[in-house]
Formats: C-alpha cells, sequence, structure tokens
C-alpha cells in the first residue's frame, strides 16, 4: 500500500467517523422522557437521542410503533431543537406601517412608493430565508377599520412563505410579496362596510367589488415602478380554476404561480379574520373549506401545497389530531388512530360505526392513503 493510498484511507474513516459523531446543541436543547411520549406526539424541531444521535427531522409525529422502538433500545430520553425562525415584529411593523401610507397616499392622489415596499418585502425575505420558520404570529384586529391594513400585511407574509416553500426563485418570491401588499388597492373607494367582502351581498354590492382588481391594477399601471408578475396578482387574484371568478372569468390555464398562490392565502386569510359582520373561523376549518374547493376555485395543486407546506405555520397542532372520531365521506366514524405529520389528511384510522351508525364489534383498521373511496368529511370530536 503506497503512502497515498493510506493517506486516503484514513480521510475516509475520518470522514466516516464525523457521520456517526453525535450531534452537539449546547443551549437550546428542550429533553422529553420516552414515556410521556403519545402517538401522534409532534415535536417543533429536529430530534435526536440523549446522546445526539439524530432521529427525526422537525414536526414529525411519532407513531406507536416509533415509541415502542425507543424503549426497546433503553432509550430513556430524547430532546429537540426547537425551530427559532420567525417573522420578526420589526417586519411586521413595518408592513403594517407601510399600508397605512400607501392607502393614505392613494387616497391623496399621489403615487405609491415603491422602494418603501421592495424594502418592507426585503426585511421578510431577510426572515424566511435561509432559516426554517415556525408557527406564524399573524396580526389580528383591534378595529374593524384596521381590516384593509391587517389583511394586506398578513396575506403578505403567507404568500411570501408559501411561495419559498413552493419552490419559487427568490426573485419571484418578492414578487409574489409585492403583489400580495398591493392586492386589494381598488378597494380604495370603496364604503368601509364593504372593504372585507369578497363578492357582494346585492348585485350593486358585486359590481362595485368586482371592479376593484381592474381600478388597482390601473392605479399601480400609472404610477410605475411595479413588477409585471405583481400586477398581475393585482388583477388576476379573484379568478377562479373554472373561470367562475372574476373580472375576466378566465381559467387556471391563464394564471401564473404568484397569482395562484396569494389567492389561496388570501382566502385563508379572510377565512380566519374578523370582520363587522362577520365571524373569523378556525385555522382547521378555514383549512377544511380550501380543501373542498380544489378542482373548482382552486388548482388542486396549490391546495395540496397549501396544506402541505402551510399547516404547521399557521395551526398549532396536526389537521386530525390521534384520537379524533371523524366521520367519512362513506358515513361511517372513525376513529384517527396514527399520523405522518401535521398536515397528514389520510392517516391511519379504525372504523367503529358502519353507514347506518351501527358500532362494529371489532373496529376495521383502514389506512386512507390506500383507499380511494374513503375520506375524511369532518371531525365529530376531538382528544381532550
Amino acid at each position: 500500500m503506497n503512502e497515498k493510498e493510506s493517506e486516503k484511507q484514513k480521510a475516509q474513516k475520518s470522514d466516516d467517523a464525523a457521520e456517526k459523531k453525535p450531534v452537539e446543541h449546547p443551549e437550546n436543547r428542550v429533553f422529553v422522557n420516552v414515556t410521556h411520549l403519545q402517538p401522534g406526539a409532534i415535536l417543533r424541531g429536529k430530534t435526536f437521542t440523549d446522546a445526539g444521535e439524530p432521529l427525526y427531522e422537525e414536526y414529525h409525529a411519532f407513531s406507536e410503533s416509533e415509541i415502542a422502538k425507543l424503549k426497546e433500545r433503553k432509550i430513556e430520553k430524547i430532546y429537540y431543537v426547537p425551530v427559532t425562525g420567525n417573522i420578526s415584529e420589526h417586519a411586521v411593523k413595518e408592513g403594517y406601517d407601510f399600508m397605512v401610507k400607501l392607502l393614505n397616499v392613494l387616497r391623496s392622489g399621489k403615487n405609491i412608493d415603491v422602494a418603501h415596499l421592495k424594502n418592507v418585502v426585503n426585511i421578510i425575505m431577510d426572515d424566511i430565508y435561509p432559516q426554517d420558520v415556525g408557527l406564524l404570529k399573524l396580526l389580528t384586529l383591534k378595529e374593524y377599520n384596521e381590516y384593509a391594513y391587517v389583511h394586506s400585511v398578513n396575506v403578505g407574509i403567507i404568500s411570501m412563505l408559501l411561495a419559498k416553500k413552493t419552490g419559487m426563485k427568490e426573485n419571484e418570491v418578492r414578487e409574489v410579496g409585492m403583489g400580495a401588499f398591493l392586492h386589494d388597492v381598488g378597494k380604495i373607494n370603496i364604503p368601509a362596510e364593504m372593504i372585507w367582502k369578497m363578492d357582494g351581498s346585492t348585485e350593486e354590492e358585486k359590481k362595485v367589488i368586482r371592479e376593484h382588481p381592474v381600478f388597482g391594477h390601473s392605479i399601480l399601471k400609472s404610477a410605475g415602478g411595479v413588477p409585471e408578475g405583481a400586477l398581475e396578482i393585482v388583477l388576476r387574484h379573484h379568478e377562479h380554476f373554472n373561470g367562475s371568478g372574476y373580472p375576466s372569468g378566465v381559467d387556471d390555464k391563464c394564471l401564473s404561480p404568484g397569482v395562484r398562490v396569494v389567492s389561496i392565502c388570501n382566502h385563508y386569510d379572510f377565512q380566519i379574520t374578523a370582520a363587522e359582520g362577520k365571524e373569523p373561523v378556525t385555522p382547521r376549518e378555514a383549512i377544511f373549506r380550501i380543501q373542498k374547493l380544489a378542482g373548482t376555485v382552486f388548482n388542486p395543486i396549490i391546495v395540496h401545497s397549501f396544506l402541505r407546506e402551510m399547516t404547521r405555520h399557521v395551526m398549532d397542532g396536526p389537521v386530525y389530531p390521534v384520537g379524533s372520531v371523524v366521520l367519512l365521506t362513506s358515513k361511517e366514524i372513525a376513529v384517527v388512530r396514527e399520523i405522518r405529520k401535521e398536515s397528514d389528511l389520510q392517516p391511519l384510522v379504525d372504523i367503529i360505526s358502519d353507514i347506518h351508525g351501527r358500532k362494529l364489534q371489532r373496529p376495521i383498521r383502514v389506512d386512507l392513503r390506500n383507499d380511494e373511496t374513503r375520506k375524511i368529511q369532518q371531525i365529530v370530536s376531538q382528544p381532550k
């Protein structure tokens, strides 16, 4: 064996040892007793054995068999390193201040400060690149007349994060952010009681509201400096997958990825935000409603991406917690027994009653990933 080969083997052994060496995390470790783990438990960070051996990626849902294996290995404790990245209060405040200034400027007939908007988008970019982001702390209304500001900031943040998660390039994410912040500027002359509405209660209201994408696009086009991708978002964010939207009634073939992203994020925040005469729904209920709109209002692929990528950022827990009693589309009642991740819409379930509501003597275990005839229709009850 010559000297070069010997050195190469030493280097290879060194690399192998480095790979097997436990990961060290000094101050930010959170320890969990394995005996306290329950099936469906989700730890918001990467998990390791007490000795530092990597186990699972962040937001992994522990199964009964995985917990049993840890006990078999006589591992008494594991730890996780929490995801600490988040959208800073500074970024949110900058976004809110920009929206207040923007709407005041537009009402006075002056041009928008595009440089200010780009700065806001860059601040948010710094928060979502390259780190992972935890549970989003979105703005909530203190007064109903804040709806226009709060809604636009929330849609901007959610849209940029989803755009990043779906693999869009950084310059595209920036355009998505600009378009999301500006998507409702065409509502500046709409009466306050109609600002939060997506459609309208009367034909007159519908006519007024459905003009806002065209009006907003016109204002921004005349102002100059707004990228074409952002302008398209302003114009198209109420168009639907099946062509039933407005203002032009075009279908999904005419919609850019940026439009699809902002459209679904706009709808999500609309659902969870309170407004005068409108009750908000929970993030879980908003997600269920979006799921039902796949193939009509929204492209099924963007719905899947939203559910897969955004659930852990907008919900403090899984869509279907283990132990939940659910109604299936087959009209059977089942209990959720195992999930793979927070956004798992096809968990492992035990069917406990038939389509007539009769209790089964022996539950039937079904993996909904492998059953095309059954889906979860709604949650009947959740574990306490």
